[in-house]
């Protein structure tokens, strides 16, 4: 969100719930969570809508699956940005990464996605001259036959179409390739 400062800051236990935090797609504000369960985080409140999809309810293995790849990524010396929004695609990926000359998004998706939402994302990435990655989580490990919905979240990685898969438990990414479609 965004600070009274305007900083772009991250959720976290330090921050005082007194301070007025905004949203930086809809400029909303937006509610400092900080509970035991869920790891802390900023939501709008139940009333207002946020067509950027900053609104969406997020699971504990997105939240801590997204920070635990941040983390990762940042420790690689890449540039990462936690929910970037952008404005042009009205779009925020989960992690946007800055490689050298070139801007990938990382998509972690652990709860179901039609189709039509992830190859119109696919797209507006690909469109804007962002290259795009999909990491799936828990639920869609990948078990004997890809589904629709693994091929529309295959990410291309080189030559090869790759299927990326991240538990946040093992913390442990695994990249299956060599697929035929």
């Amino acid at each position: 969100a965004w600070s009274e400062k305007r900083e772009l800051i991250e959720a976290h236990h330090d921050l005082s719930k007194n301070e007025i935090y905004l949203c930086p797609a809809c400029q909303r504000v937006v509610i400092l969570k900080q509970g035991k369960v869920m790891r802390p985080h900023f939501a709008h409140s139940k009333n207002q809508a946020c067509d950027s999809g900053f609104s969406e309810g997020e699971t504990r293995e997105h939240l801590d699956g997204k920070k635990q790849l941040e983390e990762w990524l940042r420790g690689l010396g890449y540039k990462v940005q936690l929910e970037a929004y952008l404005p042009r695609l009205k779009q925020r990926p989960d992690l946007l990464v800055i490689a050298k000359s070139q801007t990938i998004a990382i998509e972690f998706q652990c709860s179901g996605l039609p189709i039509e939402r992830v190859v119109e994302r696919t797209n507006g990435y690909l469109n804007a001259g962002i290259e795009v990655i999909w990491i799936l989580g828990k639920n869609f490990t990948l078990k004997n036959t890809l589904t629709a919905f693994h091929k529309a979240t295959l990410s291309r990685i080189g030559n090869q179409l790759c299927l990326l898969e991240y538990d946040t438990e093992k913390k442990k990414l695994t990249i299956r390739s060599d697929f035929c479609l």
